[in-house]
């Protein structure tokens, strides 16, 4: 007997004719939604390229489904290229093992992952600093089917706020001392952990080593 069928009967109380005709419209509503042409994957992929940053979706095997442009250019790959693949076919083993194990205990136990900030260095010996974001997908059986994750790089914000550290640092020695020559060790000394950034009008330059100079349009070989 269908539930349409038990609606037409006239001997059920009216709290469980109340809960059946609930049941009845929700199903008619899933089957109309599994019918639509509506694109999910589209809209889903949609909402990734709105985050600023890295953001994709992987099944419970960590492969990924979808991922933002950020995520395919930064690999150097398309998207139909990446879906089904996992971080064990983009390069380092090691890293690739941990996001596994990370991803694996993150749907066991459905605790979401939430501004670890983390740093790299790449092949190149140059570092790099992020922020990840993970979270578990449940089905509407509250059953784990994959996870989302999101990734904002924060490398030059890192960098940005060591110069200005290396500038107060930096005004705060100037101000304790009067002698030129001690004020110039110090501007140099504070220089050389710039990593070439522009702080207080000083430039750094390397040819042949330091080179100081003043922006304020005079000759070279005046300092």
């Amino acid at each position: 007997m269908s539930l349409e069928d038990l609606l037409g009967r006239g001997d059920l109380p009216e709290d469980a004719l109340e809960v059946i005709r609930r049941e009845v419209e929700y199903r008619r509503t899933r089957a109309a939604a599994a019918s639509s042409s509506f694109d999910w994957l589209g809209c889903v992929l949609a909402l990734l390229e709105c985050f600023p940053g890295k953001a994709f979706v992987k099944d419970c095997d960590s492969r990924f489904v979808l991922a933002n442009q950020r995520v395919t250019q930064g690999l150097g790959v398309t998207m139909d290229w990446l879906r089904g693949r996992t971080d064990f076919d983009l390069g380092r083993a090691d890293r690739a093992q941990f996001h596994r194990a990370e991803e694996l205990a993150l749907m066991a136990t459905r605790a979401p992952i939430a501004g670890i900030e983390r740093s790299y260095v790449d092949v190149d010996g140059r570092e790099y600093s992020y922020v990840t974001y993970k979270l578990p997908i449940r089905d509407e059986e509250d059953c784990v089917v994959g996870l989302a994750g999101f990734i904002h790089d924060t490398t030059a914000l890192r960098r940005a706020n060591h110069a200005l550290l290396l500038q107060r640092d930096l005004s705060i020695r100037l101000a304790a001392t009067s002698d030129l020559d001690d004020a110039m060790a110090c501007v140099l000394a504070s220089a050389t952990r710039l990593e070439c950034i522009d702080v207080g009008g000083v430039y750094l330059a390397a040819d042949a080593g330091l080179l100081l100079r003043a922006q304020v349009g005079l000759p070279p070989d005046v300092l």
